[in-house]
């Protein structure tokens, strides 16, 4: 089985053609999905609390994801010290569920940021998907409801499409 990496920036169009992957049978782990899970794991929770400071916590104790994304999305080490903690454990659980898939051609790790964390030793293959810059804006704008400074903050933070 060969372990494929569909990557391409914010709003380039990952999920979608996913989903075609995922029509024609072929299993797809959603990173980003398992990033939002393992987040709020308790250990983790208390890991981003001494890493960042109690006030990245809510008053129940788990990730205020605007605080989060505020403080990273803003400063490249913080940004680096949460990719630290969260990548390795999605990896690890990515290399679990695809045992389940060992007698399929191939399985699909979907994540925005497989070169960013230097995660493409990890596979056999990596598909980039690119869409023009305004027209990821555009669909992100539409589909997060976020502001174009929003989305700036996050596209500053990923590699430029060439060099992908």
């Amino acid at each position: 089985m060969q372990k494929i990496a569909l990557t391409g920036n914010i709003g380039s169009g990952k999920t979608t053609v996913s989903k075609i992957f995922m029509a024609l049978r072929v299993p797809v782990y959603n990173a980003d999905e398992k990033a939002r899970l393992i987040l709020f794991r308790d250990d983790i929770c208390r890991l981003l609390a001494d890493t960042f400071g109690p006030e990245v916590l809510d008053a129940k104790g788990t990730p205020d994801k605007v605080k989060l994304a505020t403080l990273v999305f803003n400063n490249d080490d913080s940004l680096r010290k949460l990719n630290a903690i969260i990548h390795p454990l999605v990896i690890s659980d990515f290399e679990n569920w695809a045992t389940q898939y060992e007698s399929n051609p191939y399985v699909l790790l979907e994540s925005a940021i497989v070169f960013e964390n230097k995660l493409e030793s990890v596979f056999d293959s990596v598909i980039v998907v690119i869409a023009p810059e305004n027209q990821r804006i555009d669909r992100v704008a539409t589909r997060d409801n976020f502001s174009t400074g929003q989305i700036l903050e996050r596209i500053k933070n990923q590699m430029r499409n060439q060099k992908k």
